[in-house]
Order: C-alpha cells, then structure tokens, then sequence
C-alpha cells in the first residue's frame, strides 16, 4: 500500500502544483472561473496557497502519516466544495468535472494515508 501511496501523492501533488501555479499568476481563465462561482477574484492567490499547503503536508505525510491524513483530508474538502460551486452556479458538466480529478485523486491519498 505504501507503494500505491507514494504514487496517488505524486499525482495530486503535480496537479496540485500546476493548479496553484496558474493561481498564483491569476491567469485570466483561472480568474473568471472563480469569480464566475461567487469568489472574488483578489481571493485567487489564496487559493493557490491553499493547494500548496495541502502538497507539503501531503508530503510531509509520506513520513508522518497523521499529516498525510489531514492533509488528503483537506485537499478532499477544497475539490468537494469547488464542485459544489459550480453545480451551484448551473456550470456544463465539463465544468463541474474539472476538480472531478483532484478529487479522486484527494480521496485516493486519504484512503491509502489511512490504510497504512
């Protein structure tokens, strides 16, 4: 299981990065996306930050698993919420599907942190 671990972690944590990265230098899309689902967009940075946050505890929880678990916890929370967004706003299917890889991914992470 800890191989399968290190591979889910590796996974989000490239899409994570990539994700925050387009946070970080609010690309126009990135910004009308959020603020299409009711966040300001001076907020978008932030959650760039969040992701990054969540991928050092992903990683510190490689070797510490009660971070990995809260960790994947939280990441699975912020993709839960950002697919409830655009459901809530009448987003394409398309749309509401884009966190739908994070999430699983999210998911994955915490169930193998917890099976360890």
């Amino acid at each position: 299981m800890v191989v399968v671990n290190v591979i889910v972690v590796i996974l989000l944590t490239l899409v994570c990065v990539a994700s925050a990265a387009a946070d970080l230098t609010r690309q126009p899309q990135v910004v009308a996306t959020v603020t299409r689902v009711g966040v300001p967009g001076r907020l978008v940075p932030a959650l760039g930050i969040i992701k990054l946050v969540g991928v050092a505890g992903l990683l510190i929880g490689l070797a510490a698993t009660p971070v990995g678990v809260a960790a994947a916890a939280g990441l699975t929370g912020y993709f839960v919420i950002a697919m409830a967004s655009h459901v809530r706003v009448g987003d394409t299917a398309q749309q509401v599907a884009a966190p739908a890889i994070p999430l699983l991914l999210s998911v994955a992470a915490l169930i193998t942190f917890i099976m360890q």
